[in-house]
């Protein structure tokens, strides 16, 4: 493994890690600020029900943030073809399409 593929894998895993604990300390900033009595009593079945389901979905959105970031930011340092394979490899039945969309949809021709 080259330099420059050690660069590339560790800074994809600040990214999207990133984008994932960003969004979720988003949540509960926002969350917190509308309902400060959430975080003083017990949760109930209905708000983990409701809620768990919202932190996961939640989640994954701040990491398919974090990889368009990422993408965007490595588009000058990388060719193409590089960046295809951290997008589509290893072949993950709905996720590497998912990806192979956004890559499509975000790197500039």
């Amino acid at each position: 493994m080259t330099a420059k593929e050690r660069l590339a894998l560790f800074s994809s895993l600040l990214f999207v890690l990133g984008g994932g604990v960003g969004s979720v300390y988003l949540l509960a900033s926002v969350v917190g600020r509308y309902n400060p009595a959430l975080g003083t009593r017990p949760v109930g079945a209905l708000e983990s029900i409701v809620g768990i389901p919202l932190l996961l979905g939640w989640i994954l959105v701040g990491l398919v943030a974090g990889s368009v970031l990422w993408l965007l930011v490595m588009t000058p340092f990388f060719t193409r073809d590089e960046l295809r394979s951290y997008f589509t490899r290893p072949e993950v039945p709905a996720i590497s399409r998912i990806f192979a969309w956004l890559f499509e949809r975000f790197y500039p021709r």
